[in-house]
C-alpha cells in the first residue's frame, strides 16, 4: 500500500510539473505575441535558425527576444523598430556568450542593463563604457549639443553601438565555433 502511495504522489507532483511547463511555453507565446505584435513572425523566423545554434529551445529564444522588445519599447521604440533592436541584442548576447563561455541569458541581462544605464555587468564581458561616452556617441549621432536634450532611446542605441564596437572580436564568434 505504501508503494501506491508513493507512486500516486509522485504522479500526482509530475502531472503538477507537466502543467506548470505548459502554462510557462503559453504565457511565453503569449508574451512574445503581444510585445511584437505584427513583427511577430519575422522575429520567428529569426529565432528559428538562432536558437538551435545558440544552445536554446524556442520558448528560451522567445523569452530573451520578447523581453529585450518589451524594454526596447519602454524606451520609445515602436514594435517594428523594438522587433529588429531585439534581433540585434540576442545576436549580439549570443556572440558574447559564446566567446566568454557565460549563459545567454546572463549577456542579455547584461546588455539589458546596460542599456537602461547600468554598465557594471559589461565589465563580465571584458566591456568597458561609461556615461560620457554614451552621451558623447549618442549627441554625435543625434546632432544634439547638449546632454540634457538627449533621449533615453538615442543613449540606449548609443550604449548598443558602443557595446558591439568594444566587444571586438566577440562579434561573430557564436557562428564561427558552431
Amino acid at each position: 500500500a505504501a508503494i501506491g502511495v508513493g507512486a500516486a504522489l509522485g504522479a500526482g507532483y509530475l502531472g503538477r510539473r507537466v502543467l506548470q511547463a505548459g502554462a510557462a511555453v503559453e504565457e511565453t507565446s503569449s508574451k512574445f505575441a503581444t510585445v511584437f505584435g505584427e513583427a511577430e513572425k519575422e522575429v520567428q523566423g529569426f529565432i528559428d535558425s538562432f536558437a538551435n545554434m545558440a544552445g536554446l529551445s524556442s520558448r528560451e529564444a522567445q523569452d530573451i527576444t520578447s523581453t529585450i522588445g518589451a524594454v526596447a519599447q519602454g524606451m520609445g521604440y515602436a514594435q517594428a523598430e523594438s522587433a529588429k533592436f531585439a534581433q540585434e541584442i540576442t545576436r549580439l548576447s549570443g556572440d558574447l556568450s559564446s566567446f566568454n563561455n557565460i549563459p545567454i541569458q546572463e549577456t542579455s541581462h547584461a546588455i539589458i542593463a546596460a542599456l537602461t544605464g547600468e554598465r557594471e555587468q559589461l565589465k563580465r564581458l571584458g566591456i568597458v563604457i561609461k556615461e560620457t561616452d554614451v552621451q558623447q556617441r549618442a549627441m554625435a549621432d543625434s546632432g544634439k549639443a547638449n546632454a540634457k536634450a538627449l533621449t533615453q532611446q538615442e543613449k540606449a542605441a548609443a550604449t548598443m553601438a558602443l557595446i558591439t564596437e568594444r566587444a571586438g572580436v566577440a562579434v561573430g564568434d557564436l557562428e564561427r565555433t558552431s
